[in-house]
């Protein structure tokens, strides 16, 4: 099953990774990133402003709910956050959310934190085969500005996150995703190109 969902602002959002000093995850992230950013259909101000983001709030989840920190993994583009990974409860999600929104620039956020037990190692390890199997396949497609897309699996879905060029480009990641064996679903939080200034122009 695909099921294709624009990110709304919902109070409701939760997530982490590595905690960084501000400045110094900023140069971090230049230093790795900057190839790749200058592909993709970003400036470098806003992929500043991503990492900037990503970081602010790895460090604030650390610091205000430390034993959520290691389950939940953050990505972010274009001030959209997007959180995947399991958190014991109901209550865990919604703080990790209501840390998210706290953040300078943040346009939305997605909570995609899954309420109960972490996967198993075997679940953990298929869901890395399926990210890297997808990354393969929109690597090897000419026909998909693969930069442009960021890939999380938790429990066998696959999460999308960035800016497609169309809604055709979209469709050939999303087939793409669904053709590999044990991804269950597709949830795309992917923007086409553009549509912030289309919103803008309403």
């Amino acid at each position: 099953m695909i099921r294709l969902r624009m990110i709304v602002p919902l109070a409701l959002i939760s997530a982490g990774s590595l905690a960084m000093s501000g400045c110094a995850a900023t140069v971090a992230f230049l230093g790795v990133k900057a190839g790749t950013t200058i592909a993709q259909d970003r400036t470098i101000g806003t992929a500043i402003d991503d990492a900037t983001i990503n970081t602010d709030y790895n460090t604030r989840l650390a610091r205000e709910r430390s034993d959520l920190y290691r389950h939940v993994n953050v990505k972010v583009v274009e001030g959209r956050i997007l959180l995947t990974g399991h958190v014991a409860t109901d209550a865990d999600r919604t703080s990790a959310g209501r840390i998210a929104w706290a953040i300078p620039g943040v346009r939305a956020v997605a909570n995609e934190l899954a309420v109960g037990q972490s996967k198993t190692v075997g679940s953990a390890v298929n869901d890395v085969w399926i990210s890297n199997q997808l990354r393969g396949k929109l690597m090897t497609d000419g026909n998909i500005a693969w930069v442009n897309y960021n890939i999380s699996t938790v429990d066998g879905t696959v999460y999308l996150l960035g800016v497609a060029k169309n809604e055709s480009e979209l469709e050939r990641v999303t087939l793409h995703a669904r053709t590999i064996p044990g991804v269950k679903k597709v949830v795309s939080y992917v923007e086409l190109k553009g549509a912030e200034q289309r919103r803008a122009s309403l």
